[in-house]
């Protein structure tokens, strides 16, 4: 995929940072705004608190947050 912003901004993912040709957006982990995304292998890395992945483990997050969410219909709020 030579696309990976339209990737992640397909799942939500609001980028609202740009960093030489990496674009930047809320962590999904410790919500700070200095997550980066890498354009050419999709990868990202939160300049904070480290947490990094690929398009495979944010696809799992997702997957993960939603049976979280479906199991504790009160977590939707």
């Amino acid at each position: 995929m030579n696309d990976w912003f339209k990737f992640y901004t397909h799942y939500g993912v609001d980028f609202t940072k740009k960093s030489g040709t990496n674009l930047g957006c809320e962590c999904f982990s410790c919500g700070e705004e200095k997550l980066f995304v890498e354009p050419e292998k999709g990868v990202y890395v939160c300049k904070i608190c480290g947490h990094s992945g690929n398009n495979l483990t944010f696809i799992r997050k997702l997957h993960e947050d939603n049976k979280y969410r479906k199991n504790d219909p009160a977590k939707l709020i």
